[in-house]
């Protein structure tokens, strides 16, 4: 019996989670961030969700994504006992098993599970059986210094669909689109450390390319937990040292290291006026990224070296593009939209620079 098929009769025959917790452990199943519970109990102190949702029970909404048949979906929901929880399972066999799960363990029944998107490529609409049915009711916050303490989304991100979804949905939070229209969003995301250096883009490396620089454009990101034991050596330089107190997961025998990282949406980071053309100045710039800021000039048009070079210091002109930060690339954005003679912004965005991609670090 495949391990999908195992997973979905131990939801069929279990009481309750616990109960299903403890046939996956006497069965010595192997699943993917399977950890005892102390393990998540250090997240949440980490995390410290409590404090940032007081009043989780009567306004907090749980959307989460690509859920796996981890225990995480369940501990978060004792932690924090929210007004609204929805599920949308990885797969069939993970939904199955928490559609059992949900209609039998008294502590979930509360919970939905939308089907519908299993094995999908996360789109903009996916929430919007969720909102049309009342499953969940977020509210729109206004005060910008402030995280909306009415939404929190969650998803597990560790196969290549996922991978996939996690990019489209930190495309979202920088279009303040779908599920992050509501502003403000916090979002934790489990995936591989090899994936998460992508996102941190740490500064000086190769890792530092679109999807990062993007992302904390737009977001405050820290990474609250993770484990190396394959010695990826990427992952021992930067993340030990930019993450000391980060917690060390425990090893899951034939399972992959797994990453915990917090993206809070924080659309006063930067002064943007023009978040159009920084994306597309992003884009091109980056296309050769070991180069210095001078040599990839002409990536944003003719006559795009003589205008920069008379608009920005030979400091940042000399500049290797991985130490660019993200301020400067704000003020290059605006030097940008003056440029009398720049190609058509919408042109460039919607039919020439590519959005949420993989990117081959």
């Amino acid at each position: 019996m495949g391990l999908y098929a195992t997973l979905r009769g131990i939801g069929a025959q279990s009481k309750s989670y616990t109960d299903a917790m403890k046939m996956i452990k006497e069965k010595n199943v192997d699943t993917k961030l399977f950890f005892e519970q102390d393990t998540f109990a250090k997240i949440f102190k980490r995390l410290n969700l409590r404090k940032q949702y007081p009043s989780s029970s009567e306004k907090l909404n749980i959307v989460d994504v690509c859920t796996s048949f981890s225990p995480f979906a369940y501990y978060m929901h004792q932690e924090l006992h929210p007004k609204n929880h929805v599920l949308y399972p990885e797969s069939p066999s993970a939904g199955a098993f928490w559609k059992q799960i949900t209609d039998k363990d008294p502590l979930m029944r509360d919970v939905k599970v939308d089907l519908g998107q299993a094995n999908k490529l996360l789109k903009h609409s996916f929430i919007r059986k969720a909102l049309n049915e009342k499953w969940i009711t977020p509210q729109e916050q206004t005060d910008l210094s402030k995280i909306n303490d009415t939404l929190l989304l969650v998803g597990t991100f560790m196969g290549f669909t996922g991978s996939r979804s996690l990019r489209v949905l930190l495309f979202f939070n920088q279009m303040k689109t779908s599920i992050f229209q509501f502003n403000n969003v916090k979002f934790l995301a489990w995936m591989q450390p090899s994936e998460c250096l992508k996102f941190i883009g740490p500064m000086g490396s190769r890792h530092r390319r679109s999807n990062a620089l993007m992302t904390n454009i737009f977001s405050d990101v820290k990474v609250i937990a993770y484990s190396n034991f394959s010695k990826y050596r990427p992952a021992e330089r930067y993340l030990t040292k930019l993450y000391p107190d980060a917690i060390q997961l425990p090893t899951m025998t034939a399972r992959k290291d797994a990453c915990l990282v917090e993206f809070q949406s924080n659309y006063s980071k930067f002064d943007i006026k023009y978040p159009d053309e920084l994306q597309v100045l992003i884009h091109k710039m980056l296309i050769c990224p070991s180069n210095r800021v001078v040599d990839n000039l002409y990536t944003l048009g003719p006559g795009a070296e003589d205008y920069f070079k008379q608009h920005l210091s030979d400091d940042l002109l000399q500049k290797v593009l991985p130490y660019v930060t993200e301020e400067e690339f704000v003020k290059m954005s605006e030097v940008y939209y003056y440029w009398p003679f720049k190609p058509n912004t919408e042109l460039e965005m919607f039919l020439g620079t590519p959005t949420p991609i993989n990117e081959d670090d």
